[in-house]
């Protein structure tokens, strides 16, 4: 159970701020398996924080429903330890799927990754990440922006509940949030 969210937000901060710091050429160039390795970090830390907010509920539920515009991809060969990488012929690259995926569903598949690459643009600079769980490996291959993801971080570091409706429910015998209403900014 995490007591305050404050901290745990100023953390998101950070590793937003560290992935915004690193991700450019002249890091990859100079240093490119630390470099890679700290935005790897960074991107999976925030997840690890993000859904802990999500579960304590120390979030609106603005921010619970938050969701993300991505693409998917079908494996064209069975996923496992010796073929997880990423080629022309590991998936259906020409074939996309369009999926709206809440926050937390990408929060979780980074914390259960199987797969797991960053996504570079021609310049040398990450532009995304593909992630797969190892629930979903042999299903899907996800995309994700990474600006989507750095604005999905702020929007959550930013998040303040001001207010919240619960009731007790005997059969779970604990009190039930159903309402957590954001600050307007």
């Amino acid at each position: 159970m995490i007591y305050e969210s404050h901290p745990w937000k100023q953390e998101l901060r950070h590793w937003s701020k560290q992935i915004e710091k690193y991700n450019n050429t002249s890091c990859f160039d100079n240093r490119f398996d630390s470099t890679y390795t700290i935005i790897e970090k960074c991107i999976m830390y925030s997840a690890f924080i993000t859904r802990k907010l999500v579960e304590c509920e120390k979030l609106s539920n603005n921010a619970d429903l938050y969701a993300f515009q991505i693409k998917a991809y079908k494996p064209l060969k069975e996923v496992d330890r010796l073929h997880i990488w990423l080629n022309e012929d590991s998936h259906n690259w020409e074939h996309p799927f369009q999926m709206s995926v809440l926050g937390k569903n990408i929060c979780n598949w980074i914390i259960h990754s199987y797969i797991f690459y960053l996504q570079f643009e021609k310049s040398g600079h990450v532009i995304g990440f593909y992630i797969s769980s190892d629930y979903d490996r042999n299903k899907y291959l996800y995309e994700i922006n990474l600006k989507s993801w750095l604005d999905y971080l702020n929007y959550v570091s930013a998040d303040h509940v001001v207010t919240q409706t619960s009731h007790y429910d005997s059969n779970k015998r604990d009190y039930i949030i159903s309402e957590k209403e954001r600050e307007k900014l």
